[in-house]
């Protein structure tokens, strides 16, 4: 049973897994450590690697509004090429496809875990926008 923790404390789950009878099993064990009986290596080393996972988090939601601003330019530019206009399709960051634009009133959005969806082009933009400002 674990005791209140009265003051700066941290709760710690550790997680352990071995065979049991040729399947595998996942303990986990939650432990209450107070700030004050930690050493200052540990406690140095803890902030380190919460520094370093929000530093991940932030680059991950850098990168990402990165590429909803690419994308909501990208639907700026389709609005400008009239249908049956050659243009370049993006299949990486640094590989593009030559293809032929027939319609331009309609977009697929990506909205994770392999589901398209579409959109009407202002949808699609009113999308990347709303994303934006939800990152930032």
């Amino acid at each position: 049973m674990l005791q209140p923790c009265n003051g700066p404390c941290l709760f710690v789950i550790q997680a352990r897994s071995g065979p049991v009878s040729g399947s595998s099993y996942q303990q986990l064990s939650l432990k209450l450590l107070f700030f004050s009986k930690l050493s200052y290596s540990l406690l140095l080393q803890s902030s380190t690697i919460v520094e370093t996972a929000i530093t991940i988090v932030v680059n991950n939601i850098r990168s990402t509004t990165t590429r909803l601003e690419i994308a909501s330019s990208t639907l700026n530019d389709l609005v400008i090429h009239p249908p049956a206009s050659e243009i370049l399709v993006p299949l990486t960051a640094s590989l593009y496809v030559p293809a032929t634009l027939q319609d331009s009133t309609y977009v697929l959005i990506d909205v994770g875990t392999g589901y398209l969806i579409e959109k009407t082009m202002d949808e699609g933009k009113d999308y990347c926008e709303r994303k934006i400002n939800l990152l930032k």
